[in-house]
């Protein structure tokens, strides 16, 4: 037997153990998954953030008088099902929904209530006792309109708020003024707004007064550099009818968005449509429509990664929706799943306010059982148990037989590359042959020996170049600006991405870099780089140090080439110096 393969006895040993722990530990999640869930209730305040959250409270409840003051989110961070979604709990509210969104530096949940704006603080998961600003028109008046979030120049924006004006709030006090509104949209009330960070614009959207929804198609985009601009005969493609009380969410950092659902001039039909908005090219897509008794207005609603969500809602005739639906973006179509978007493609709060706010009323439920969805079934508990313990024995097993291969091919690559003698540790020069620049302790060395011309041997075979490929832990080779680091178990480092950074790179490959921006010219910018290079140049130049917090090896070398990463992945904070 190799001296790298695990003994028979210890796998055959093990098993039992794990089979048992992953059992225990899946009867813990499950039991975790199926702790207490929001009450059913429509008409919430809520609003949402990519890839973290749809954050809800107060809203109506079905045979009470009185507005609900729970609130909770619902984790846009991790995978669920329609069925089973991932909810927490957050500290109790305020009982009616009013205009709220996201402050700009993501840190607070802005509610106006009564004659004050409130702000829940996210890291300390508690509202505020003091007033976050003190208004001169009472909640009740603003109630029905929406919020959005200028977040490149720290501004919020409530539409309506005062007869025939915007509130604009310059957060940075905060105070606020007031922006005179189009005629053709004062006094309306109800209205899907929605702000696009690719834009930098806001879009209004439909509405209607306190009696009927309006009775042509009304939308306007403003900023505070064009002003108010009238949309309503520049859209192109299938135009939505017009209607009040629809959800109205950005999506892919504001370059679509998607509108669903609402009210008929009646208020009292539903729609169950969707439609995609370019914002480039202001032309709507429509989807496929949900069944009749999924249709809804007054819902909580958010867009993240490839997802579209609706919580609950009003339907026809006022019964109340009782469903949680995701719409696919990318296939178009309604599906029973939720993906959360990698970490990587998480982003710096890009919110928006899910739906017009609250409005009196209660209406009847079509669940007695007065939960939000029913709990999967004993069986389908069991079911889920038994193959979440054969998977996880797979991983395992899967597991052991990479190590022992990637052991081996290790081994082979050192044994094949590495020469006998010992190199110098003096730094005269890092980058030439011979010598050897100081090493963080905390990271693993790549094996890399080359040639007197700066090469690496041309000996490797296909599979060893391969194997040299997948190990865990990596290092760019010795330069004056490239750093040594590893992927897995890692400590950030800075340094500079220049020209001078580059000039051991391949003979040909590519280089890919992403990271987020926080600064006072460009905050939350997601930046991407891509380089296609040549003996060794690069279009990169004048970059400011970046934080690296991982990187993979990908690429495919000549033989001649120096084994240098072609990918890296930044998944912290960019910070400018």
């Amino acid at each position: 037997m190799s001296e790298f393969a695990p003994p028979a006895t210890s796998i055959t040993t093990a098993l039992p153990l794990l089979l048992l722990l992953t059992y225990l530990s899946n009867l813990h999640t499950i039991h975790a998954q199926q702790s207490p869930r929001p009450t059913p209730k429509y008409s919430t305040f809520n609003t949402f953030v990519d890839g973290r959250g749809l954050f809800i409270g107060g809203g109506y409840i079905p045979g009470e008088t009185n507005a609900g003051i729970e609130t909770f989110m619902i984790d846009l961070s991790a995978n669920w099902t329609t069925s089973n979604p991932k909810y927490e709990e957050l500290s109790a509210g305020f009982p009616v929904g009013s205009a709220n969104t996201i402050s700009p530096d993501g840190k607070l949940w802005l509610v106006s209530y009564g004659t004050q704006i409130y702000a829940y603080n996210f890291e300390k998961k508690t509202w505020g006792t003091e007033s976050y600003l003190e208004l001169s028109r009472n909640d009740s008046e603003i109630r029905h309109f929406g919020a959005v979030t200028d977040v490149e120049n720290g501004l919020v924006y409530i539409p309506n708020a005062f007869p025939n004006y915007m509130m604009r709030i310059n957060t940075a006090g905060p105070s606020y003024d007031k922006v005179p509104m189009p005629s053709q949209m004062n006094e309306t009330s109800y209205l899907s707004v929605v702000w696009s960070a690719y834009s930098q614009k806001m879009y209004l959207l439909g509405g209607m007064s306190e009696t009927e929804v309006l009775q042509d198609w009304k939308a306007f985009s403003y900023s505070s550099t064009e002003g108010w601009i009238n949309l309503s005969t520049s859209m192109k493609g299938t135009v939505p009818a017009f209607r009040g009380d629809a959800c109205f969410v950005p999506a892919y950092d504001g370059t679509k968005m998607v509108f669903f659902g609402g009210y008929d001039d009646g208020l009292d039909v539903a729609f169950g449509d969707i439609f995609v908005l370019d914002v480039a090219t202001l032309t709507w897509t429509k989807g496929p429509s949900v069944p009749a008794n999924d249709r809804r207005g007054k819902s909580a609603c958010a867009a993240s990664g490839d997802y579209f969500i609706s919580w609950l809602g009003r339907g026809t005739s006022g019964v109340l929706t009782n469903s949680i639906l995701s719409y696919d973006l990318k296939a178009s179509r309604w599906t029973t799943t939720y993906i959360a978007p990698p970490p990587s493609a998480t982003r710096t709060p890009r919110s928006g306010p899910t739906s017009s706010p609250t409005s009196p009323g209660s209406p009847p439920i079509n669940n007695p059982d007065n939960s939000v969805v029913n709990s999967p079934p004993q069986v389908a508990v069991i079911v889920g148990s038994v193959l979440g313990v054969v998977a996880v024995v797979i991983v395992a097993v899967g597991f052991l037989l990479y190590r022992v291969r990637g052991k081996r091919a290790r081994n082979s690559i050192k044994n094949s590359v590495e020469p006998p003698s010992t190199p110098s540790t003096d730094n005269t020069d890092p980058s030439s042959p011979g010598t050897k620049s100081p090493r963080n302790p905390h990271f693993a060395p790549l094996i890399h020996n080359p040639t007197s011309d700066g090469r690496v041997p041309s000996q490797r075979g296909p599979q060893e170049r391969i194997s040299q490929q997948l190990w865990p832990q990596k290092e760019i080779p010795s330069s004056p600006h490239s750093p040594t680091a590893t992927s897995g178990s890692f400590h950030p480092f800075s340094y500079p991405i220049s020209h001078s950074s580059l000039t051991h790179s391949p003979q040909e490959g590519s280089m890919e870099i992403s990271w987020i921006t926080e600064g006072p010219h460009s905050p939350h910018k997601i930046v991407k780089g891509h380089s296609m290079y040549q003996g060794g140049l690069s279009d990169y130049s004048d970059f400011s140090p970046m934080t690296v917090s991982s990187y993979e090896d990908k690429g495919s070398y000549k033989d001649t080439d120096l084994i240098l990463m072609n990918r890296i992945e930044d998944s912290g904070i960019y910070r400018p110096q």
